[in-house]
């Protein structure tokens, strides 16, 4: 909460006073004139520092996430709260008197341009948020206005535009669905049913997924330098894609309680964590592969040994089938496009697949600390089991009961991989840490038994 509120203070601070031209409004971010060097430390950033005009999105995301902090910090902090409510409230009202002051896509020199031409989905992200946070009709009314009011995207609007995915910084639509299921879930169970349909869109693409990736390629314009091409494959942050489609997956859990989305969200963490063609660990510090040279300008040893290296948590931003930056173009790699989960390069010059942003560490650890904190909790009750006749044996890893831990056993769990309690298939010789679902966890488990060879108990 206090990293939140630090944050959610600098973006108060964003908001143009009374007295002002637009006040109300958001500018739409501070960043550098020219891009700096890599490397730079902080305290040696020369560059001047440019305040950008307002936006009708990031006056709407201030108005939704204020809302969001009032609610938060209502029983912590009154005075904190109600400050975040009068000026989420005044930025609404901001935003519909300046309804289309649209920031553009493109390059800017010093930082990217975050650009957005469509913001029907933050008034709608706000309009949740207000209300949730007031309980006021007008706000109620804004949201059902909305042409996907209490649905959950599996498609992007704005910069994302037609990519798969539920929501990212420039399309919130997802956001406000999510918030009116979990604080208006009586009121709105359209709302809920919607996150369970998107979580099964999502889980429906993983199962024909060798490697377990909820994410399906998209077709895209890929520009960069004047230049434009199609592409098919995933695009620049698809790890935060899967990221975000994982939070779906555990909030379709928490408000169904079916195990089959946390099997889901559980298996789109084996692919982050090393179940991957790469065998790559896309967070810093954890494996035996894991990214170690991400485009940081000052977790940049790769580029000057004085500099740190990267600590660990930080995720990559993972393969990008556009593959513009030079690195990964003086390589090659840009005309031989290989696979779309091969598209990644872990150097600190590859910002297109290596990047790390607060974007991205935020959905790690929502889910991360999701995973920690869960378990499975309840279980449905069994339709249908597929057992193997029992017989004495020391050891639940030797699933056919042979006395020997091997591939025999590995052949027997990967027939049943991927299923829950419930399913036809699910095997519950196979759940090795009868947790309901037969995934990375059981094999892991018969992976530290594998080779060892048990006597018949006596």
């Amino acid at each position: 909460m206090d990293e939140s509120r630090w944050e959610m203070e600098w973006m108060l601070k964003m908001q143009i006073p009374e007295g002002f031209d637009r006040a109300g409004m958001v500018v739409h971010k501070m960043a550098d004139e020219n891009w700096t060097y890599l490397p730079t430390r902080p305290d040696q950033d020369k560059e001047k520092r440019i305040y950008y005009p307002p936006s009708t999105a990031a006056t709407l995301n201030l108005s939704a996430c204020a809302a969001q902090a009032s609610r938060i910090w209502k029983d912590v902090d009154s005075a904190f709260s109600s400050k975040c409510l009068a000026a989420a409230e005044t930025a609404y009202m901001a935003a519909k008197k300046n309804p289309a002051v649209l920031s553009p896509y493109g390059q800017e020199p010093g930082s990217e341009t975050y650009g957005d031409n469509y913001v029907e989905d933050e008034f709608y992200w706000a309009a949740c948020e207000l209300y949730v946070a007031t309980d006021k009709e007008e706000y109620l009314d804004d949201l059902k206005s909305y042409k996907a009011s209490l649905k959950m995207p599996v498609t992007l609007t704005g910069q994302s535009y037609g990519m798969a995915g539920c929501f990212d910084w420039g399309a919130t639509g997802g956001l406000g669905t999510l918030t009116l299921a979990l604080h208006k879930a009586v009121e709105f169970p359209e709302a809920v049913l919607s996150i369970e349909k998107a979580a099964d869109t999502f889980m429906s693409v993983q199962s024909k997924e060798g490697y377990g990736i909820p994410l399906s390629e998209s077709t895209y314009i890929n520009e960069y330098d004047g230049q434009s091409e199609e592409i098919t494959g995933y695009p620049f942050g698809s790890n935060g894609f899967i990221l975000n489609e994982a939070i779906v997956m555990a909030y379709a859990y928490d408000l169904s309680k079916n195990t089959k989305y946390f099997n889901g969200l559980s298996e789109t963490m084996d692919y982050l964590m090393g179940r991957n063609p790469l065998v790559k660990v896309y967070v810093s510090g954890y494996g035996e592969n894991p990214m170690k040279n991400p485009y940081h300008r000052f977790f940049c040893v790769q580029m000057d040994p004085s500099y740190p290296s990267v600590p660990p948590g930080f995720v990559a931003s993972g393969p990008n089938s556009g593959m513009i930056a030079p690195w990964s173009v003086g390589g090659g790699l840009r005309y031989v496009r290989p696979a779309a989960q091969k598209c990644y390069v872990d150097h600190v010059e590859s910002w297109h697949t290596n990047q790390v942003s607060i974007s991205l560490n935020a959905a790690l650890a929502w889910v991360t600390s999701y995973l920690d904190f869960s378990g499975v909790g309840p279980r449905p009750t069994p339709t249908k089991y597929i057992t193997t006749t029992p017989t004495r044996s020391g050891i639940a890893e030797d699933i056919n009961k042979d006395r020997v831990v091997n591939m025999i056993d590995v052949f027997i769990i990967a027939k049943a991989f991927g299923f829950c309690l419930g399913d036809d298939k699910f095997d519950i010789c196979c759940d090795l840490n009868n947790d309901g679902a037969i995934n990375m966890a059981d094999v892991m488990r018969l992976s530290l038994k594998f080779g060892c060879v048990y006597e018949l108990e006596s």
